[in-house]
């Protein structure tokens, strides 16, 4: 197991590296109308447009720490 999870690890970086490097991302925020900051409408535009990619990856690490919080809180089946 240790292979697959090596090479898994170094194509999952070398997406990463190349995600971040990417001339598609410039971390530039463009001007929002302070009368319509905050509003639902605003928010729900720029997280499934602007920011849809961090929105998903906040997402499968929340599911990820729920799935690995229940397996560590699973009693142990004892054998006899």
């Amino acid at each position: 197991m240790r292979l697959p999870s090596a090479v898994l690890g170094a194509v999952s970086l070398v997406v990463l590296i190349g995600i971040l490097t990417s001339s598609s991302i410039t971390g530039k925020v463009g001007p929002i109308p302070f009368a319509d900051l905050g509003t639902p409408s605003t928010v729900g535009r720029a997280l499934y447009t602007r920011f849809l990619f961090p929105f998903e990856i906040t997402s499968v690490l929340l599911l990820v720490a729920i799935v690995g919080a229940l397996v560590l809180a699973r009693r142990p089946v004892r054998r006899q």
